[in-house]
């Protein structure tokens, strides 16, 4: 069976449901209470070598205005925060979900468990832009704010970091036309 996820006004997927973790609607996560942040959805890719975070936003503020005003600086700070939180919340939940620290797995995909092999399982987290109007060559700004950011994650689990914007997701299959 699969799954359309709507998200930042784009529609998401279709992903298989044994290959998906939707972290941000799940009991698992509303159980554990405020203050955590979590992405979209976790999914599988590649026949499960690859587990891939999403995170879906509408805009991304332009590092080269952040300092025309406190304000627009308070919101660059507050944006990449906030995603930075979700990242670190998400792989955090997941692992535990997985080593089976909560009683109910059915949330997560099964092919999380049958297909997954974590020692060789690639992480990625992906923050795909989709406003019409992001344009690929300004993407390189946020990926490079995100890899200063999950710098810890990115030496711990070799986390990789994409920002994409709507075209390049949709030409990765991760959005649907």
């Amino acid at each position: 069976m699969s799954k359309v996820i709507t998200e930042s006004e784009v529609d998401f997927g279709p992903f298989q449901e044994d290959d998906l973790f939707h972290i941000e609607e799940s009991q698992l996560y509303q159980s554990l209470g405020a203050g955590l942040k979590t992405v979209e959805f976790i999914f599988l890719r590649n026949e499960g070598k690859n587990i891939v975070l999403l995170e879906a936003k509408k805009t991304c503020p332009n590092e080269e205005n952040k300092e025309e005003s406190e304000e627009k600086r308070i919101k660059y700070e507050e944006y990449f925060a906030d995603i930075t939180q979700k990242v670190e919340d998400s792989v955090n939940v997941f692992i535990a979900a997985i080593l089976g620290r909560y009683p109910d797995k059915e949330e997560l995909g099964h092919n999380f468990y049958d297909k997954v092999h974590m020692r060789f399982a690639k992480l990625t987290f992906a923050l795909v832009i989709t406003s019409p109007e992001a344009e690929e060559a300004w993407m390189m700004g946020p990926k490079a704010e995100l890899e200063r950011r999950l710098l810890r994650l990115r030496k711990i689990w070799k986390l990789d970091i994409v920002v994409i914007n709507r075209t390049t997701a949709q030409k990765r299959g991760l959005i649907s036309v």
